[in-house]
This record gives C-alpha cells, sequence and structure tokens, in this order.
C-alpha cells in the first residue's frame, strides 16, 4: 500500500487545478456530516453504493495514521485506486488487486466491453476461478503485450509467418517472438 500511497500523491501533486478540484469534490461527495474527514461508516456507504463490494480491511489500511477515520491525503489515495487501478480479483476471493495481478488477455483486447477479467496471483497460481478464456498475463506483461501489439496488427493465422519483436497471440497460445524465432510461452 506504501508504494500506491507514493504513486497516488505524485500524481495529485503534479494534476492540474481541474483534477484538484475533482478529487476535492469526491473526498466531499463522502463527507456525509461535513466534518472534513471520512469515517469508516461513511467510507463503507461510499463504496457499496459504487461497487457493491466492501472489506472492512482496505479502509484500515488506507487510514495510515490509524485515528479511525481517512483524512483528504488518505482519501486521495483511494481516488487514485478507483479512477487508476479498479481492479478486483474475479477469483474467488474478491480482494482489491494491489500488486501483480493476471488479466485475460481476450477480454481485455475486446473492443466491444470496457470489462477485463482479472485475478490475483494466489486466485491464478491456484485455479481458484471459472472462466471461458485460459490465456492470462500480468500486468507487466501486458504492458509489454499492448505496446509490441501496437507497432503491429498481425492476422493470427498468419502470426508465426510475419514475426517480429514481441508477444503474438495464436488461439489460446501466447508466443514470445524475439529475432524471428517464436516461444512457446502459455
Amino acid at each position: 500500500m506504501d508504494e500506491i500511497r507514493e504513486v497516488a500523491l505524485a500524481y495529485y501533486a503534479n494534476s492540474s487545478d481541474d483534477t484538484k478540484e475533482v478529487a476535492k469534490n469526491f473526498f466531499n461527495s463522502m463527507d456525509i456530516d461535513g466534518d472534513g474527514k471520512i469515517s469508516m461508516n461513511e467510507f463503507e456507504e461510499y463504496v457499496k453504493k459504487k461497487w457493491r463490494r466492501f472489506k472492512p480491511e482496505l479502509f484500515a489500511e488506507l487510514d495510515k495514521d490509524g485515528d479511525g477515520f481517512l483524512d483528504f491525503e488518505e482519501v486521495i489515495v483511494f481516488y487514485y485506486m478507483a479512477k487508476m487501478r479498479n481492479s478486483f480479483c474475479d477469483g474467488c476471493c474478491g480482494e482489491y488487486l494491489k500488486n501483480l495481478y493476471f488479466t485475460c488477455v481476450h477480454c481485455f483486447q475486446k473492443k466491444s466491453s470496457n470489462q477485463t477479467y482479472d485475478l490475483c496471483l494466489t486466485c491464478y497460481q491456484t485455479k481458484q476461478f471459472t472462466h471461458e478464456h485460459k490465456v492470462f498475463l500480468d500486468n507487466y506483461a501486458m504492458l509489454n503485450f499492448i505496446w509490441s501489439d501496437s507497432k503491429k496488427k498481425v492476422d493470427p493465422n498468419e502470426a508465426i509467418k510475419t514475426m517480429g519483436e514481441g508477444f503474438v497471440v495464436v488461439g489460446d497460445v501466447i508466443q514470445l517472438v524475439s529475432a524471428g524465432q517464436a516461444c512457446r510461452i502459455l
């Protein structure tokens, strides 16, 4: 959580005045009684209204000073998480994805949906999920995949013939391609 906190505060510090105003409005929308701090009840009500998932552990992690309330800076961290990293594990645990996680490549690439299928390391590793697709990449490999995919558009049927650098998806297989050599990784 410390790394997420640092990233969130860095984004806020470098944001435009308009974005900072939106963040203040976000805080104020949670502060039902207007006392300048967010109680566990206010936080729970807001989260359940927006996402229907609430875990008290998240409040405790956000409450860096442990006073039982979220101040503006602590809510900025939640704002970043809600707006930029709005991912919960779709496996059995339903936990907020704070660290490395796995995303279904096929769901990610669908143009018609804004929904991805994401899994925490534990659910992916122990196969504690049910999903129609089998090809997953961790969030760092996914960035590399997006980068390499943006460099070229390859027909999956022609992928082996036109290899460049990066990842190529052929059916349910992801191949790492380097210097014209393909290596099946999944």
